[in-house]
């Protein structure tokens, strides 16, 4: 099961997500290829997702929602834009990690660790950065998801992400280790959506050799946490180099 700064935390919704954070989402098949098939949401009506998205600053708040592969909602906590370096279009939030300690594949989450949190509104995936109070790098929790959806109509806006099944856990000292291929194989998608299926695991992929290159979303390192979307003492935004550009992962359409 995917972590999330909000699982098992104070205050956690366990009602259904709002019908037009679905709708967001569009068809499962077009969302994981940036196709933006289905009825528009929120996030979309009037333009391409990546519209909505140019209007959110650093210093921003947001509420992050976290939808199961099913759709439902798994939990929901709040995040403040900031830089770290994101290229666009993506975008970075920083959260706090707020519920009892958790340890998955050598990487730990402890109350009160600073999570980067890069999320796409065309990528077929998202990643933490998790980072010790002492600004200690502990590794990388990445998301195989459809792409980021975006309610710039709530106060403050809400940023949806839909997990979908893999996840991939990264260490500084180079391991890494693929989670949860169990419980994809479990959906069926193999024989119910093979192009899901297919997509899944192209995006595993893709998550696997951005971070043995230690290209974006992989990208930062100790004692980057404290200062990335923050202002200077001349009021600029303190910016960390962006080091890699992002590369669209090719996904396999369906024949028609």
């Amino acid at each position: 099961m995917t972590p999330a700064p909000g699982d098992g935390g104070a205050g956690e919704a366990d009602a259904e997500p709002p019908v037009a954070h679905v709708a967001a989402m569009g068809d499962a098949r077009g969302r994981i290829a940036g196709d933006h098939v289905g009825p528009p949401g929120p996030a979309t009506r009037g333009g391409t997702p990546c519209d909505a998205w140019r209007g959110l600053r650093p210093g921003a708040a947001l509420t992050v929602v976290k939808l199961g592969p099913d759709g439902s909602e798994v939990t929901r906590y709040p995040g403040t834009v900031i830089v770290a370096g994101a290229p666009a279009p993506w975008l970075a939030v920083r959260a706090t990690w707020g519920p009892k300690p958790v340890a998955l594949d050598g990487l730990r989450f402890v109350p009160g660790d600073t999570l980067h949190e890069f999320f796409s509104p065309v990528h077929p995936f998202n990643a933490f950065a998790v980072f010790a109070p002492d600004g200690i790098l502990r590794g990388w929790y990445a998301n195989v998801t459809h792409p980021t959806a975006l309610d710039p109509a709530t106060d403050p806006p809400t940023l949806i992400w839909h997990d979908l099944y893999v996840d991939l856990v990264a260490l500084p000292d180079g391991r890494a280790a693929v989670r949860d291929e169990d419980e994809l194989a479990e959906a069926g998608l193999a024989v119910t959506d093979p192009w899901l299926h297919a997509a899944i695991l192209i995006a595993r992929d893709e998550l696997l050799r951005l971070f043995a290159a230690r290209l974006f979303p992989f990208h930062q390192r100790d004692r980057e946490w404290s200062t990335a979307g923050q202002l200077d003492r001349s009021g600029r935004i303190v910016e960390p180099e962006t080091r890699n550009a992002v590369e669209v992962p090719a996904i396999p359409r369906e024949k028609g």
